[in-house]
């Protein structure tokens, strides 16, 4: 809508150019120049139906209903994420697909204690039952299980190669989510800052212009090409501002998605359970 109602007044402007050109009141160039400001005015309303339409379209897919049902459907923003700016590095530690390169290498390093084990003789007792007429035998066997001839050093030679590979993916995963992390935040960092920088600067300013140009106007001191000018340019301002709350908000999904730690208790006790295993 404040793209639409920026591209009237860019049209009525021009419209008034135009007659003030016409009448030799102004040079041609000025006409050049409102055309210009109209074009730029039009092709963001274009660019903002497009979003709008390609909004619509993703949302109705992540709902599963047809775009029909959700146009017009108007959303508040909700900034809830805005805190985790401060989330430290630690929590997106807490992936799922970090906690499973942890128990990739996990496992890899009890495989490897497994195959340094077996390079030494294994002494097996196993107890047995049985029952002989009436008489009860409890039998235990004794067996002597001897390592390879090279003591399992190729065994061994194996599982250091797999618990490598483990700890090398497992520092890749860490340091792609910790730039994850580092680029959402600074994102959604630099967002509201440009957000404080208009809300506290440009808005106020552009404001006080419109208020200036209005009261000119009034009083006879400026025409009302130069009203619908300083209007114009507030509505920019507003314009610009609503894009740089768009992209805090998406600034704040995409700090969420670098947070992504595991929510469902099921299965956060499922790959706790076997990590405690694999260490014991």
């Amino acid at each position: 809508e404040t793209a639409q109602h920026l591209a009237d007044l860019r049209q009525r402007r021009a419209d008034l150019i135009e007659t003030r050109v016409s009448a030799g009141e102004d040079p041609r160039s000025a006409t050049l120049a409102a055309r210009a400001d109209l074009s730029a005015a039009r092709h963001r309303v274009a660019d903002a139906l497009a979003r709008s339409q390609q909004a619509n379209a993703d949302l109705a897919k992540a709902l599963g209903v047809d775009i029909v049902a959700v146009e017009g459907l108007r959303l508040d923003p909700i900034l809830s994420g805005a805190g985790g700016a401060e989330a430290g590095s630690e929590a997106a530690l807490w992936r799922s697909d970090v906690l499973a390169a942890i128990l990739a290498y996990d496992r890899a390093e009890v495989g490897l204690r497994l195959e340094i084990a077996r390079q030494f003789p294994e002494v097996r007792l196993s107890p047995g039952y049985s029952w002989d007429h009436g008489v009860v035998k409890l039998p235990f066997n004794l067996a002597l299980v001897l390592p390879p001839a090279d003591l399992n050093r190729a065994n061994i030679q194996v599982a250091e190669a797999r618990r490598l590979e483990a700890a090398r993916n497992l520092e890749a995963v860490e340091a792609q989510v910790l730039s994850q992390l580092a680029r959402a935040r600074d994102t959604l960092s630099r967002a509201g800052m440009q957000i404080a920088l208009i809300r506290d600067g440009d808005l106020p300013a552009a404001q006080g212009m419109a208020n200036a140009a209005d009261r000119a106007l009034k009083a006879g001191e400026v025409d009302q090409t130069d009203a619908l000018a300083a209007r114009a340019a507030l509505m920019e301002v507003e314009l610009t501002q609503i894009e740089a709350r768009g992209a805090q908000a998406a600034a704040v999904v995409d700090l969420e998605a670098a947070l992504q730690m595991i929510s469902d208790p099921g299965a956060w006790q499922v790959l706790n359970n076997e990590l405690q295993t694999g260490l014991r």
